[in-house]
């Protein structure tokens, strides 16, 4: 008999709302997003412990640059990429390596999560995480994946404390954000982990004596890696282009059915997202025939872009003290170079005095170009 699949630790908050999450296998997943925050961890990683070889991406390096040395103080002579698990029944912690890369066992009842710092020891544990992004993830405290690693790492080290922290490191601002876990705090966490898996390994049960799924959409599908397997998210796509969707949901909208309406509509914001996502990527190989001599796909354009500092000298010569102050603010651009012409008191002639201004920036080296990327209708080359 095949035992069932406890969440990992980055997967317990995503259980805790919906069980049934576990059970669908979930589908290989990755974005330049993800991409780059990986190269973000191994980078900090690489700085702080010497592990692994000195990233050679510029935005990367940009972003580690942003980091003074004192927020990387407190993790200081912890170990990185630390592995550990805990089984909710026996109650036994352990160790399982270093840099695992989430190749994590598959054999048995335990829960296994992996820390990005970690430091352990009998006076207690530390453990830290890296978030990149910009996203609220919320305090410390709240985080079920520390507080799932702040369980691990002191069961293992036979300690009644951790201290747990956050350092959010989004490359325009860094800081931590840290909080405790007394033994009373980590005996709540032991009973709230122990109530995931119990719903967990039910939802497997029940899955495979009946084939029932029960799962909970909302929010939180967007972290699923299961959805594109998940009857519930897959619905949510095949109602969006319901003529009554609109309709349906509003008669949700009474403060005893509310919750409901808003749990449908974050599922399907989600479901909505990923569509997006998934019709820019196969447009990218494959532009799609929309009819009348069109296609749906990307569309390359450039815009201009003013570097304030070599721009400024021009624009006083050209408007004025008034129209330079009008025209850059931390960095100008067209809008503001029209904003600029306004201000300078030109009446009649703006469009051409803009030209001019625009040529003077040129032969100054103050203009560089943008290129961005948007999807939309395209003539089909060839047809009118």
């Amino acid at each position: 008999m095949t035992l069932p699949s406890l969440p990992t630790g980055s997967a317990v908050g995503l259980a805790a709302k919906c069980p049934s999450s576990q059970v669908i296998p979930p589908a290989p997943e990755t974005s330049e997003v993800l991409e780059a925050g990986t190269r973000k961890h191994a980078a900090l990683d690489n700085r702080v412990t010497g592990f692994g070889p000195p990233q050679t991406d510029e935005d990367t390096r940009k972003w580690l640059n942003s980091i003074e040395d004192e927020h990387l103080a407190p993790i200081l002579g912890c170990s990185s990429e630390v592995t550990l698990s805990w089984d909710p029944y026996s109650k036994a912690a352990g160790q399982l390596g270093h840099h695992l890369d989430r190749n994590y066992p598959r054999d048995g009842m335990v829960m296994y999560a992996t820390a990005d710092y970690v430091s352990l020891t009998k006076d207690g544990v530390v453990v830290a995480d890296l978030k990149t992004g910009h996203s609220d993830t919320g305090p410390a405290r709240d985080l079920p994946q520390l507080r799932a690693l702040a369980l691990m790492a002191s069961r293992h080290s036979s300690s009644d404390s951790a201290r747990v922290g956050i350092l959010h490191a989004t490359g325009s601002a860094t800081w931590w954000d840290w909080c405790e876990f007394d033994q009373f705090d980590l005996a709540l966490i032991e009973a709230e982990l122990r109530s995931v898996c119990d719903s967990v390994i039910e939802a497997h049960k029940e899955y495979g004596e009946m084939g029932k799924l029960r799962p909970v959409p909302g929010g939180h599908c967007g972290r699923c890696r299961g959805r594109w397997a998940c009857p519930a998210y897959t619905s949510q796509i095949c109602a969006l282009g319901r003529e009554d969707l609109k309709k349906d949901m509003m008669t949700l909208l009474t403060p005893e059915t509310a919750s409901k309406a808003l749990a449908r509509y974050q599922a399907a914001k989600s479901a909505i997202n990923d569509v997006g996502r998934s019709l820019m990527m196969y447009a990218q190989q494959y532009p799609i025939d929309v009819g009348n001599g069109k296609l749906w796909g990307p569309v390359v354009g450039t815009t201009k872009t003013f570097d304030a500092e070599l721009a400024w000298p021009v624009l006083l010569e050209q408007l004025g003290d008034k129209g330079a102050a009008a025209a850059v603010s931390k960095k100008t651009s067209k809008a503001g170079i029209e904003r600029g012409v306004v201000a300078s008191g030109v009446v009649k002639g703006k469009a051409g005095k803009v030209r001019e201004v625009v040529a003077a920036l040129e032969v100054a080296g103050a203009v560089g170009e943008k290129t961005s990327v948007e999807y939309g209708e395209y003539e089909r080359k060839g047809e009118s």
